[in-house]
This record gives C-alpha cells, sequence and structure tokens, in this order.
C-alpha cells in the first residue's frame, strides 16, 4: 500500500510540476542548459548562469523553464545527464521539458579574454537555430564577464523574438 501511494504521490508531483510549465500560454518555452566551463572562477559560472536566466525571464519574452523546474522533471522522469549536452542530448531534454528552444554553451577564460560561445537549439527541428560567439577582455576593474553575458541574454532574446 506505501508503494502505491508513493507512486501516486510521484506521479501527481509530476503533473503538478508539467502543467506549471504549460499553464502561461502563448509565448516560447525556453529552458537554459547548464554551460560547459574551462579556467572560470566556480563563483563567476554560478552568476553567468543566474544571470543569463533572470536576463530571460525578466525580458518577458518567453516562459523559462528554471533550472530547479527543469531538474525536478529530469529527476522525476529518471534521465541521466552527465552535464556535458551536444545538441541530440539537448533535443532529447527538450522534448521531455515541452521547451521549443534549449540554450547550451561554453565559456572559456584566457589571460587575454573570455570566449562565450551560445547555441540556440530548436527543439521541434532538432537542430542549432542560432550560434552567439563573442569575446570579452577582461578589465582591471568591474564585472566584464557577467557583462559579456548580459550582451548574450540580449541577443538571444533579439533572435528569438518572432
Amino acid at each position: 500500500m506505501y508503494q502505491r501511494n508513493s507512486l501516486v504521490k510521484r506521479y501527481l508531483l509530476y503533473f503538478f510540476l508539467i502543467s506549471s510549465v504549460f499553464s502561461q500560454g502563448g509565448k516560447p518555452k525556453i529552458s537554459i542548459l547548464d554551460f560547459t566551463f574551462e579556467n572560470v572562477n566556480p563563483k563567476w559560472q554560478r552568476a553567468c548562469y543566474n544571470t543569463l536566466e533572470t536576463s530571460l525571464i525578466e525580458s518577458g519574452e518567453f516562459i523559462v523553464i528554471e533550472k530547479n523546474q527543469r531538474n525536478q522533471i529530469m529527476l522525476e522522469s529518471k534521465f541521466q545527464s552527465s552535464g556535458i549536452c551536444d545538441v541530440a542530448c539537448a533535443v532529447e531534454i527538450g522534448k521531455l521539458l515541452g521547451a521549443e528552444h534549449l540554450i547550451i554553451g561554453e565559456i572559456t577564460g584566457t589571460y587575454h579574454f573570455y570566449k562565450i560561445n551560445i547555441k540556440i537549439i530548436n527543439v521541434a527541428e532538432e537542430d542549432v537555430q542560432e550560434e552567439i560567439t563573442m569575446n570579452v577582455e577582461p578589465l582591471l576593474m568591474g564585472r566584464p564577464l557577467l557583462n559579456g553575458i548580459e550582451e548574450a541574454g540580449r541577443e538571444i532574446i533579439k533572435r528569438l523574438k518572432i
């Protein structure tokens, strides 16, 4: 009896998570997968992800499937991801989430600049729709990497506007 109640609770939780993602109509659904990083401080890695997610949410142009929702849906469906995701993997995750677009990317730090490479995956077409690449020069003062991520967010919004 306990297993049955547990199973019913799990499916109800899964149903409510999915329905909350789909409850807002008319706007494209989008989610950001974890980026890969090379030579970037872990504190800046989290800040980059949060900055990009916030810029997409605040634009009001999309229904953003936030990281905690995405992780819960993937956990409930027992989807295993190593954190490194190619286009085929992103498409599979996008279908599971009900997203129309997924954002994947990588940020590499060097002595002279940060290289930001972002791909916008069109889940229905199972292909890269847009690619954004930029170099951000480090400054002695300020937050150049986050400024670059904010610019990338504006570029994503611009390219996905219908």
